[in-house]
């Protein structure tokens, strides 16, 4: 198994604190956010990690060294996650790999059963009682995932940014990727992908995360 981590954002809503710096280079509990990502995946048996660099990528390589092969999206400052996704195609598609995002912390041991779950596509959600504006809100249904958005009232579970793909599931994900960017969709959102790739017929299982094992890393506060 593979692994992809996105780092390539310029994490905006820190203002002044990613200035000069990527947002998961910051110090989480004494160590580069990142490396909270990295780590668990290794400690798991992910030896081929891939990270997508865009903003200050020079923090991000400070902080992890040789633990990544790094790959550069030259256009990350005016395309969205899914061109920072795509960049790693030729390493990725037909492969199983776990997609991630560097500013989602989770717990060692809930990444050791998201690893071992199966799954076509194992998605990561957890319940919540509220929602906010920007959250991912995921429908459920039957132990399926039915479709995401982030509008409708409806939604028993918020999408906590980390996926896994079987090798069919990855070759199509990449495939939806270019049908996108063909298009000239370069900001289309990773859920978007998700929801076509549900659509084709692949079953989007979730993996629901125990209260208080997951952090989003997202503001100052």
């Amino acid at each position: 198994m593979k692994a992809l981590v996105i780092a390539a954002g310029m994490g905006t809503r820190l203002k002044e604190l990613t200035t000069n710096q990527n947002k998961c280079s910051l110090l989480v509990a004494g160590k580069p956010m990142i490396t909270h990502v990295i780590d668990p995946l290794l400690d798991n048996g992910i030896n081929d990690i891939y990270v997508t660099t865009g903003h200050h990528a020079d923090t991000v390589k400070e902080a992890l060294g040789d633990k990544a092969e790094y790959i550069h999206n030259p256009i990350y400052h005016a395309t969205g996650v899914l061109v920072s996704t795509w960049v790693a195609r030729e390493r990725l598609a037909g492969e199983e790999f776990i997609w991630s995002t560097a500013d989602n912390l989770f717990h060692p041991e809930v990444l050791k059963d998201f690893v071992a779950s199966p799954g076509e596509i194992l998605v990561a959600v957890k319940k919540k009682d509220y929602y906010k504006d920007r959250d991912v809100r995921t429908h459920i249904t039957d132990g399926k995932i039915q479709s995401f958005d982030q509008e409708s009232p409806s939604a028993n579970a918020e999408f906590s940014c980390m996926a896994k793909f079987s090798p069919e599931a990855s070759q199509a994900f990449f495939n939806t990727i270019q049908n996108y960017l063909s298009n000239q969709q370069t900001k289309v959102r990773f859920i978007d992908s998700l929801n076509s790739l549900r659509e084709q017929g692949f079953t989007l299982t979730p993996f629901f995360i125990p209260e208080g094992k997951h952090a989003e890393v997202d503001t100052p506060e």
